[in-house]
């Protein structure tokens, strides 16, 4: 505001009345399609303002509890989608965020982050039919070829991003959960026989460890790794499948 006049509106969204460091924070992952500016500059015109130093710890922490908002609010939509669910709108805001929320977490814990060997692609007994699902969506949704009603175009549209996921995965999903079962064999000491097990060994590692804390870094690392894998099963070629990290904070 500006003599009590409104000049502009910003949707926080997750903003709320309590402490200033949580809503300096909330805004933060809105950076890689916003375009804020530095954060720094941003944060030293704040104190100019308030008066009140930041607390770039307490930000830090802040912001590393709001990369799980949307992993916490939507995972079961993805989990178990409804017949009005978009799939992969939700899949997207997961994935993306949950790499916001590994990459969080190395900065506050001074951890460095593995990178991942690229899948190599590789066509399925399906991979033909699954293409070919995609591209009818494709003209069902897009150009000359689009229906009418503009529901039915963005379920259409929809639709079609799965079709290309169920594509990605019929091409890598093999060596995503092979590199999967390979990250767990080294934390659990043996292999687990397929990739439902190991989900479910991992998750009993986890619970078993959540006391002590005693693997946090190894389970980081290994849980970055996944999430840059799961990345991989957006879409070929798709801007879906583009990660934008966040800016540091160091």
């Amino acid at each position: 505001q500006a003599d009590g006049r409104i000049v502009a509106v910003l949707d926080l969204e997750i903003g709320h009345i309590g402490d200033p460091m949580m809503d300096l924070a909330a805004w933060r992952m809105r950076d890689t399609i916003v375009g804020y500016g530095e954060f720094p500059a941003l944060y030293a015109r704040y104190e100019e303002l308030t008066g009140t130093t930041v607390d770039l710890e307490a930000v830090m922490r802040h912001h590393f509890m709001f990369t799980l908002t949307n992993q916490l609010a939507l995972g079961q939509a993805v989990r178990h989608p409804g017949v009005d669910t978009d799939l992969m709108t939700n899949m997207q805001w997961c994935y993306e965020t949950n790499l916001f929320a590994t990459e969080a977490l190395a900065e506050l814990l001074d951890v460095e982050l593995p990178t991942i060997i690229e899948p190599t692609a590789a066509p399925g007994r399906a991979s033909t039919a699954v293409e070919h699902l995609a591209e009818v969506l494709r003209s069902l949704s897009v150009g000359d070829g689009a229906v009418d009603d503009e529901f039915l175009r963005y379920r259409l549209r929809a639709l079609f991003r799965e079709a290309r996921h169920a594509a990605r995965a019929i091409e890598v999903g093999d060596r995503v959960s092979e590199d999967d079962l390979d990250d767990l064999h080294r934390l659990l000491g043996h292999r687990p026989a397929d990739w439902a097990t190991g989900e479910a060994e991992l998750e009993a590692f986890v619970l078993a460890d959540a006391g002590s804390g005693a693997h946090d870094e190894q389970l980081l690392q290994l849980f970055h790794a996944r999430n840059l894998r799961a990345h991989r099963l957006l879409g070929p070629g798709s801007a879906m499948a583009t990660h934008l990290p966040i800016q540091t904070f160091r």
